[in-house]
């Protein structure tokens, strides 16, 4: 074991800078590096590489390590011996090997702060943790000239030159300021705050929160915020988000890595929660913030005219996908073209009374249930769903209407036999759906689809939901929700698993209606390469929380989706969804005829819209933009404290932030 960890516990913060300067000292005494390699930018990385945040330089001391490095001929796998070193810049990437005995120095300089870790690998089977001692301090001069001295283009060309004496001065200087006096004893907080930053600056890629912080420190989560707040005046939270968007946003300006990598490498396990909290920050998204940044500047005014990024076909899914679906679409030129045209194989679902039914229960009469009906029939839509098969077990029957559970004989009082050509949808939740008894075989119902609603943890029981229908006769579609709110490897893994099952198509669903049009473009591609797999179709449900439900369909439209869902009014849980009476005018598709769905808006939909209150609001806008569940938001409303707007905002604030 190294002299540093033998005395490890014994060490107060003082002894620890004491013996990471007598190490420096001791590198520089002996003339280190005397040999460096220097890291170039590489898109390509190899599994298990780790993109780095800020430039750092690392000397090998005893013993030996492998490493792999993106070098200017190349990516190589270098050994390592004692006197060698590598530069690496901020925003290229390493790859340890911790399988040989080695002892190492790391010099992390940042505008803000010097890092420097010092690593004691005496066994040959794991990582070791990093000892290190962090100024607290703005670095020196000398050492941000030296910096930006080797981060030059000639030096990075001869690594064997200039470059090498300026790694040498790089430790001379981190020597001096490490020197330097430490943080007062007394202020405790800062201190912490010291450690804590520190560790945070080194971990941000990790899946970390507050409560594994605090852990790691042995503190409460509570005092751990505390301090945030007392030395920055924000929150943990809000800390650690920025540590990871600086960092996505210099590998967005200086490298070619794909905007979804970006996300992962910056420490965002979900995609879509990167491109909201980036858009929060720098009002575009990562994509926009690119392309805005390397716009030469002639081009600015003739940018103002060119129609939106979503009108691109951005991947050779889409470009496949895309050839498949127009290749029957009226012939246009031009870019108006895709205005007025149309695609024929789009189907639109109604599911007014399914998801209205989430604002009353259900309990919609049969006038009501009947004038829906009568619209999407006279208007040509393709599909209507007339509510849930929920499980009796699991909803009251004297709570819950009728169309909570879709008995047969419930739906053919209303449709009778449906000699016509619009088909009949349920919708039924994974593990609130007494399937097996509750839906009948195909030849017994009126029934045409049965779409199966889950949760990411509840695909197995939604698969075998899929499965059981599908035996039975039904067209099925799975509708995989909340998946703003999905770790990016889980929704993998899920696409992949319903990419193989019975459904003939996988719907993208945004439950709190968050999204921004960026992520449903990426989320199309993702969900249209799985669906391709399987020879499925993709649709799309939106949520008008942020007011962009119609957009967002829009957006699916164009990237490939053709099972559209809609609303007449946009009736719906909470801020309500897709308006049915504008997604048919903009399809263009002369089978579709709008007025009928006018005439029910006016009769039927309009005079319930203030008892049952829904729309876009503030507190729905709210929890749109947090990404999370309108429950809170449709709770508010029928409070006593509805108007007061800034209490709600408050209020989720801090629930965030707990």
């Amino acid at each position: 074991m190294g002299y540093l960890y033998a005395i490890q516990k014994q060490m107060n913060e003082d002894a620890m800078q004491k013996a990471i300067l007598e190490k420096l000292q001791e590198v520089a005494e002996q003339g280190f590096p005397k040999r460096l390699y220097y890291c170039h930018p590489e898109p390509e990385m190899p599994e298990g590489a780790t993109i780095l945040p800020a430039a750092r330089l690392d000397i090998i001391l005893s013993g030996s390590k492998r490493v792999t490095l993106p070098l200017k001929n190349g990516v190589e796998e270098v050994e390592l011996k004692p006197g060698d070193a590598y530069f690496a810049p901020p925003g290229t990437w390493e790859l340890h090997f911790w399988d040989t005995a080695s002892e190492m120095l790391c010099i992390v300089p940042r505008q803000e702060y010097l890092r420097v870790s010092y690593y004691d690998q005496f066994t040959a089977d794991e990582r070791p943790e990093a000892l290190y001692h962090h100024t607290g301090r703005l670095c020196s001069e000398p050492i941000n000239q030296v910096v930006r001295l080797l981060q030059s283009p000639e030096n990075a060309e001869d690594p064997s030159g200039a470059a090498l004496d300026l790694a040498r001065a790089l430790i001379r200087f981190a020597c001096q300021d490490c020197a330097r006096p430490s943080l007062p004893e007394g202020n405790r907080a800062a201190r912490h705050f010291a450690q804590i930053s520190t560790w945070l600056e080194n971990h941000f890629q990790e899946a970390i929160g507050r409560e594994e912080t605090a852990r790691q420190f042995s503190i409460t989560p509570t005092y751990l915020s505390h301090i945030f707040r007392e030395i920055t005046g924000q929150s943990f939270h809000a800390f650690l988000t920025r540590l990871r968007i600086d960092f996505a946003r210099y590998l967005l300006l200086h490298t070619e890595l794909p905007v979804y990598l970006i996300g992962s490498q910056s420490g965002f396990g979900n995609y879509v929660h990167f491109v909201r909290r980036f858009r929060q920050i720098h009002g575009v998204s990562p994509g926009r913030f690119r392309e805005n940044a390397r716009r030469p500047e002639n081009s600015a005014q003739e940018s103002k005219i060119l129609p939106s990024d979503g009108f691109k076909v951005d991947s050779e899914v889409d470009l496949a996908y895309q050839d498949d679906n127009m290749q029957k679409t009226t012939e246009t030129s031009g870019f108006a073209g895709r205005w007025v045209s149309y695609r024929e194989e789009i189907k639109v679902l109604d599911c007014t009374i399914r998801d209205g039914g989430l604002m009353n229960d259900s309990k919609f009469d049969d006038r009501t249930v009947k004038a829906v009906y009568d619209a999407c029939v006279e208007a040509g839509i393709d599909y209507m769903e007339v509510g849930y098969k929920a499980s009796k077990k699991v909803f009251a029957r004297d709570r819950f209407g009728a169309w909570r559970f879709c008995d047969e004989g419930d739906i053919r009082r209303i449709v009778g036999d449906n000699p016509t050509s619009l088909k009949i949808s349920v919708m039924a939740d994974a593990e609130k759906t007494d399937y097996h008894h509750d839906i009948l075989p195909k030849e017994q119902s009126v029934i045409d689809m049965v779409r199966v609603a889950t949760y990411i943890h509840q695909i197995p029981t939604a698969l075998d939901m899929v499965k059981d229908a599908n035996d039975k006769g039904y067209e099925t579609c799975l509708n995989l929700m909340s998946v703003s709110n999905v770790l990016e490897r889980e929704l993998d893994e899920a696409l992949e698993m319903v990419a193989k099952c019975e459904a003939k198509a996988i719907c993208l669903v945004d439950s709190f209606g968050a999204l921004y049009s960026e992520q449903v473009d990426y989320l199309m591609d993702k969900y249209l390469r799985f669906a391709k797999t399987g020879g499925k179709e993709v649709g799309v449900h939106m949520h008008n929380n942020l007011q962009l439900a119609f957009s967002n369909t829009i957006q699916g439209i164009v990237k490939g989706a053709n099972f559209l869902d809609a609303t007449i009014g946009g009736l719906g849980r909470g801020a309500g969804n897709c308006p049915m009476e504008l997604l048919l005018r903009f399809l263009h598709n002369p089978k579709y005829n709008v007025r009928p769905v006018l005439k029910c808006l006016q009769e039927a939909i309009e005079p319930m819209r203030e008892e049952l209150g829904w729309g876009f609001s503030i507190p729905y806008m709210l929890t749109g933009f947090m990404n999370r569940h309108p429950r809170s938001a449709i709770e508010w409303q029928d409070s006593l404290e509805k108007d007061n707007i800034v209490a709600f905002y408050d209020k989720i604030i801090v629930e965030e932030e707990a």
